[in-house]
């Protein structure tokens, strides 16, 4: 069996990334891995991850503290500088 370890460590994602992700749907680190593998692969998948990732950090500026908020722009930078 597969754990989280292992998909995360197949995947185009960093942890942090796929984190925004997960948070963002609501869903599980497992299921986030799923989705953004599967929109990074698809027609606008990249830009679609994009909004997602922004959506959250739009949300986070209004609940989370500054470190945080700063943290995770630092991690949207990477997936953009990655995934481009």
């Amino acid at each position: 069996m597969l754990t989280y370890q292992d998909c995360l460590g197949m995947c185009d994602f960093s942890k942090e990334e796929i984190k925004l992700i997960a948070s963002h749907e609501h869903i599980s680190g497992m299921a986030a891995i799923g989705l953004a593998e599967n929109l990074l692969h698809r027609r606008g998948g990249r830009k679609e991850i994009e909004r997602l990732i922004q959506s959250e950090l739009e949300h986070m500026q209004r609940n989370r503290s500054s470190e945080e908020v700063e943290h995770m722009r630092h991690v949207f930078a990477h997936y953009l500088e990655f995934h481009d």
